[in-house]
């Protein structure tokens, strides 16, 4: 499902520029070997034949946005570009990427990816993020990657607003 809405194989009726292309920011490598398959044979592609744990962790879905306005649109692809780089540098390479788009079709232009958390052959997401201190480090480590690329502000920490995330379901 990830996959389709990320190709935009379904129908989404809240788009606000539905005329604008997205873009699949692949390496042409990936592009064509990735176009036409559903994530789990890109999985199946990627697991060689072994089969993964019944718990584990098969994808990990990342989006990556800003407030409307603070990349200037000459700066987007360059943008783009830095999160691929920044993707590939820490997740094992492009070739551990699944899918990868830069959507232009809603208010804000903004990236879906997803990864398949592949380490010395094996799925392994705690390679890759192993608790919410690792999860708070990727995010310091991708606003140095893509900084330069617009007004951007990294977030502040909750743990110094002592913010606290409500569920809007009872």
């Amino acid at each position: 499902g990830v996959i389709r809405h990320i190709r935009r194989e379904v129908e989404i009726k809240s788009l606000t520029h539905p005329d604008r292309k997205n873009i699949r920011i692949l390496t042409e490598e990936i592009k064509e070997k990735h176009q036409h398959q559903t994530f789990n044979e890109i999985l199946k592609d990627k697991l060689n034949g072994t089969k993964p744990r019944k718990n584990g962790v098969l994808g990990l879905e990342f989006i990556f946005a800003y407030t409307p306005g603070c990349v200037p649109d000459n700066n987007i692809k360059a943008w783009a570009m830095a999160t691929v780089g920044w993707l590939a540098d820490n997740f094992g390479g492009t070739e551990n990427i699944a899918e990868i788009m830069l959507h232009n079709d809603e208010k804000s232009p903004h990236i879906h990816a997803v990864v398949i958390p592949m380490h010395n052959g094996k799925l392994n997401s705690k390679h890759y993020i192993n608790g919410p201190a690792s999860c708070r480090a990727l995010q310091d480590s991708y606003y140095e990657a893509v900084k330069e690329y617009g007004d951007l502000s990294r977030g502040i920490n909750s743990k110094i607003t002592k913010r606290i995330h409500e569920s809007k379901t009872k």
